[in-house]
């Protein structure tokens, strides 16, 4: 199936770039590795004497390592929105705080809005790991099936 889709993408160059019949120099690869984040597939297409394409393709991505860089992420720019939040609940600022992602948390009092600005940044790992897993999850296998994202550079 690989070596399909290598083949698929190559003749589509040379059928949307006609001058490419002329420099017909191919080279496809694909890399996989288990304990890589991201598998890609990937073919270099000479068009010109001085033009060279790069096709690549994400076919896989590993579902829990993605989704703990991607929640590590959130969870600092987190921390720093909470540290905003109790600086402003330290000069007095009223009015309620919410955390509203999968499920709903208000918090009205001082004590409550503390606290939520506290755990905010675990909340916020917890549901962005669950997030991007299931997305990574679901990319896999539309992927395996349709083929995954592909990307030209030069």
């Amino acid at each position: 199936m690989i070596v399909k889709h290598i083949i698929d993408d190559t003749e589509s160059v040379f059928e949307s770039r006609p001058e490419s019949k002329d420099f017909g120099v191919a080279f496809a690869s694909y890399i996989y590795d288990e304990q890589v984040i991201i598998a890609f597939c990937t073919r270099i297409i000479v068009l010109t004497n001085k033009e060279i394409f790069m096709q690549t393709e994400i076919v896989k991505i590993d579902a829990f390592q993605a989704a703990r860089v991607v929640a590590s992420v959130w969870a600092v720019l987190a921390l720093i929105f909470a540290i905003v939040g109790l600086v402003a609940i330290a000069f007095g600022n009223e009015g309620e705080v919410k955390f509203d992602n999968f499920f709903t948390v208000i918090a009205r009092s001082t004590d409550q809005r503390i606290m939520l600005f506290l755990l905010f940044p675990l909340l916020s790992y917890v549901v962005m790991y669950l997030k991007t897993a299931a997305f990574c999850w679901v990319y896999n296998f539309v992927a395996k099936h349709r083929g995954g994202i592909r990307f030209t550079t030069r």
